[in-house]
């Protein structure tokens, strides 16, 4: 059933062109026959069958096409033969016939397929004198590898490479006194974290420490003066034993202080559902009218159940000290160098120096795509750094990370392109047209080259 079995070959045969196409998931074959080239004789026919043949080999079936030569027509109309459906004569056939398929669902087996058209030809005693099969070109799904359009940035070098350590300790202090006592209550636990805080980095050698803030807080219960008495007096305590201990100079240490913690005081409320009175609490609470002094005064007096509640549960935690330490860390100017800190502590790193370590290794070793990720993570305001964490997450084919980084990748071309990408694999084309489209206009020319696969890849999704 082949061609070459025939003794004719592909440009002999009376099929001009034929080709499948593939539209919203749908195949549809189409073929333009050359009936004239049947060279039919008058007492003889042809049956042609349109067919989509799977490279499995299986084929599906159209519903043929009859050509009749005069004498063989009016024999068949004489034998009363059932006609197919579409029928012409040698004498008034249009010469040139299009056929088009009924839609068929597209699936996977139908990938590689190839329309083919059966040709049997019969003589006058209705005898098969020859069958020919007309293959045209096989039909691939367009394949679109998102891997391989990812696109990298060189992160820019921070200027100064600061840093920040911050936290809280619950310093206690006896009753409307502002001496510290070392030894009192939890005060032990708590300065050692304090401490902790600033060993960590004032004994690294990479680290200079530039300052260290500290803030104390009081419970609004209480006067307002009071309470401003002991939040300035007790930070000042807390000031002069941290610069005593590591022979700070004055005034190395800035302080500040809020006489009661009334931020603190809601965000504890609106955090516990069980409180008793709840919606009356905050509502004493937010009312910035009134004054400190007489907002304590109307929580005790309106509520005095929930008020002990306050005093015993949340009041003592309002009594804390914030503290930052501010430091720089030197840079780091050697892939040897990067790699090292890497595996130490690399949160000193910048973005670029993650890049610096980075290209130096070959992009399918499985420590690029991790240094590359990392530097997203330890430098997450860099812009560049989520553009490659990005990539790397489109490569691998996490397209929820990848869309998480690209949120904060900033606006450069090269980011609005790589949403398109991923907006490509998401196979969502409509937006992958908008942001690639955005990204050409702004001179980017890698969109131009994943614009023109969307319309091939719109037929297939």
């Amino acid at each position: 059933m082949l061609i070459a079995a025939s003794g004719i070959s592909a440009q002999e045969a009376p099929v001009n062109s034929s080709h499948l196409t593939v539209n919203g998931g749908r195949m549809t074959a189409t073929m333009d026959i050359d009936l004239n080239a049947l060279g039919l004789k008058s007492n003889s026919s042809a049956l042609l069958t349109p067919m989509i043949i799977a490279q499995s080999g299986d084929s599906i079936k159209f519903p043929s096409i009859g050509v009749y030569g005069r004498k063989r027509r009016i024999h068949a109309e004489r034998l009363r033969e059932t006609l197919p459906a579409t029928c012409f004569n040698t004498e008034n056939h249009p010469g040139n016939y299009v056929f088009t398929s009924t839609p068929l669902e597209f699936t996977p087996a139908l990938n590689g397929a190839r329309p083919a058209l059966r040709i049997d030809t019969y003589g006058c005693a209705d005898c098969l004198k020859s069958t020919r099969l007309i293959e045209g070109t096989e039909w691939f799904m367009p394949e679109f590898d998102p891997a391989g359009a990812i696109v990298f940035e060189v992160p820019v070098e921070a200027v100064e490479k600061v840093r920040a350590a911050s936290g809280r300790a619950n310093v206690e202090f006896p009753v409307n006194r502002t001496e510290l006592l070392t030894d009192f209550r939890s005060n032990s636990a708590e300065l050692k974290a304090i401490t902790d805080s600033i060993d960590a980095v004032k004994d690294d050698p990479d680290i200079t420490i530039t300052s260290i803030a500290v803030k104390g807080f009081a419970s609004p219960e209480g006067s307002y003066a009071n309470n401003r008495r002991l939040a300035e007096g007790r930070t000042e305590a807390l000031r002069r034993w941290v610069e005593q201990r590591y022979n700070f100079q004055p005034g190395f240490i800035l302080t500040a202080y809020e006489p009661e913690d009334w931020e603190g005081l809601r965000a504890a409320v609106e955090a516990d559902l069980t409180i008793p009175y709840r919606g009356g609490l905050l509502e004493i609470i937010n009312d910035s009218s009134l004054e400190p002094d007489a907002r304590d005064r109307k929580l005790r007096t309106d509520y005095p159940e929930a008020y002990q509640r306050l005093l015993q549960e949340i009041y003592p935690t309002l009594r804390h000290t914030d503290y930052r330490i501010e430091y720089t860390v030197r840079s780091f100017t050697s892939p040897e160098e990067v790699f090292a800190v890497i595996e130490k502590n690399p949160s000193k790193l910048t973005a670029s120096e993650f890049f610096l370590a980075a290209k130096t290794l070959d992009p399918e070793d499985p420590r690029y795509a991790e240094i590359l990720t990392m530097a997203a993570y330890y430098d997450p305001k860099n812009e560049a750094a989520n553009l490659n964490a990005a990539s790397i997450a489109i490569k691998r084919g996490d397209y929820a990370a990848a869309d998480s980084f690209l949120k904060h990748a900033g606006q450069s071309p090269a980011a609005v392109y790589t949403r398109g990408l991923l907006a490509m694999a998401l196979k969502d084309y409509t937006r992958a047209e908008f942001f690639l489209n955005k990204a050409k206009e702004a001179g980017y020319d890698k969109a131009e080259s994943l614009l023109e696969q969307i319309p091939a890849l719109k037929q297939v999704n």
